[in-house]
């Protein structure tokens, strides 16, 4: 049994740039790409996003999030997306220190409480026992 050799390739920059730019900026898929442009191997069109990606400091959009939002394809810089990661924990310290002191509080603090926070808030609180 012979084994298929496939002829060792080698893309110019420009070729690397515009194969890259049309997965990142234009959203199509690798395999896509691949098969239009004639590259045998979608792992190397892969490899070279991953590479693009990680030397910008970018992270992409995971997929269920465009595909239940119809979001266009969204780049977000590291940096931004550990300030999120961080602003998501405060918010979850702060909703934890509203269920604390909701325990210690007076009925009338409770019932200002209640009409300041949204409903959709209040009805998560009350499916939990929290209030």
């Amino acid at each position: 049994m012979q084994r298929y050799n496939g002829k060792a390739v080698s893309y110019s920059q420009k070729f690397y740039d515009y194969v890259v730019l049309q997965v990142v900026r234009e959203g199509h898929s690798a395999a896509k790409v691949s098969y239009e442009e004639g590259i045998n191997d979608v792992a190397m069109v892969r490899a070279w996003v991953r590479e693009y990606m990680n030397k910008r400091g970018l992270k992409r959009a995971p997929r269920r999030l465009k595909r239940r939002a119809s979001a266009p394809r969204v780049n977000i810089p590291a940096c931004v997306d550990t300030e999120i990661s961080r602003l998501e924990e405060s918010v979850y310290y702060l909703q934890t220190l509203l269920e604390e002191s909701y325990k210690v509080m007076d009925p009338g603090q409770k019932k200002s409480l209640l009409r300041q926070l949204s409903p959709k808030l209040r009805k998560n609180l009350r499916e939990k026992g929290k209030l």
